[in-house]
């Protein structure tokens, strides 16, 4: 039990030396907010589950952690287009431990890094 909180402590004290722990917190103008809002709107709340056109000058992680922040949602990352519903299949945590799950996250750097990886790269 305590090699398994040593080992975790090494990992985040890893993590947080290069900084992969740390993003600035989310400080948008109200421009920024509305067009989150409007995107929000058109394609999540209304949507028909499409894929969403971003095209927009702020980035997508900005976007994705506002919705995150402010809508109660989480994001999944992937980079399957045919994703038409979110089953449960067999996988791995972080720790290598076996599991059946849909994974999500309140990262939207996290979903978006994981939805530019194939699975070769895994």
């Amino acid at each position: 039990m305590r090699t398994n909180k040593i080992q975790n402590c090494i990992k985040r004290h890893i993590l947080d030396k290069f900084h992969l722990l740390k993003i600035e917190e989310l400080d948008l103008s109200q421009q920024a907010m509305n067009e989150f809002d409007e995107l929000y709107k058109q394609y999540l709340l209304v949507g028909e589950g499409n894929l969403i056109s971003y095209h927009s000058k702020y980035p997508i992680y900005q976007f994705l952690n506002y919705i995150v922040e402010t809508k109660n949602v989480l994001v999944h990352g992937s980079n399957s287009s045919a994703i038409n519903n979110f089953t449960p299949k067999d996988s791995a945590l972080f720790n290598g431990r076996p599991v059946k799950a849909v994974f999500a996250t309140s990262d939207g750097v996290w979903s978006y890094f994981l939805l530019s990886r194939t699975e070769e790269d895994i």
